[in-house]
């Protein structure tokens, strides 16, 4: 980036004549139709985004929960994992043909997505529950607001996409209450304090969003 612009403020700081810039050559690229992922009838732009960042969601807390799932010391919280995992794997089983028919690639992991597996692998002992507990809590969280915000326009979404709402948010609502209520009673002392108030900011604004964003009766 800097060597870009060095180039740039040299060149626009040049007394030299310069030659008059020629049009640029356009050169067509013609995909074959055969070749490209279409999407079926009825799926609309908004429900290619919607599966696509729930399959993200999917993918990263399925494997969090999974790491978890290993390396947990409560086995409590463990087990709590284990479930978290398998509501994920379900989700992402459901939504796998969803996105084949809307002609959305399947999920990779981004750079945020690694550096959160990254975190939670670098903790030791209590500090992995600690740490899985506030990740699956927001992811949750983020899942409930990306799940409502398509229940809010149910009736508009493609073949399949309701069913796939309709089953993945209350499991989603059911992970953050159950991660909330394990780090505030979970013997971690002061140390979620901050988390759970933040958490709890976010969610108030989460839900006064749901709420907006309803049709009135």
């Amino acid at each position: 980036m800097r060597r870009s612009l060095f180039r740039w403020f040299s060149r626009s700081n040049d007394p030299r004549p310069r030659r008059r810039a020629q049009p640029p050559r356009t050169q067509l690229s013609v995909e074959p139709l055969e070749e490209r992922a279409l999407p079926a009838a009825g799926i609309t732009a908004f429900d290619q985004a919607f599966l696509a960042q729930a399959a993200q969601t999917s993918l990263l807390g399925f494997e969090v929960a999974s790491v978890a799932a290993a390396r947990a010391v409560s086995s409590g919280v463990r087990q709590f994992a284990q479930g978290v995992a398998a509501g994920y794997a379900q989700a992402l089983s459901q939504l796998t043909p969803l996105l084949t028919a809307a002609g959305v690639s399947a999920p990779v992991p981004g750079d945020i997505d690694r550096q959160l597996l990254a975190r939670l692998a670098a903790q030791r002992g209590r500090f992995v529950d600690m740490t899985f507990l506030q990740i699956n809590a927001q992811l949750s969280l983020s899942g409930v607001a990306l799940y409502s915000a398509a229940s809010a326009q149910i009736a508009a979404l493609g073949p399949g996409i309701a069913d796939a709402v309709n089953g993945t948010l209350p499991v989603l609502s059911q992970n953050l209450s159950s991660s909330a209520s394990a780090l505030s009673g979970g013997g971690y002392g002061n140390s979620p304090t901050a988390f759970l108030t933040s958490l709890s900011a976010s969610a108030g604004q989460v839900l006064a969003t749901i709420a907006a964003s309803r049709p009135s009766s």
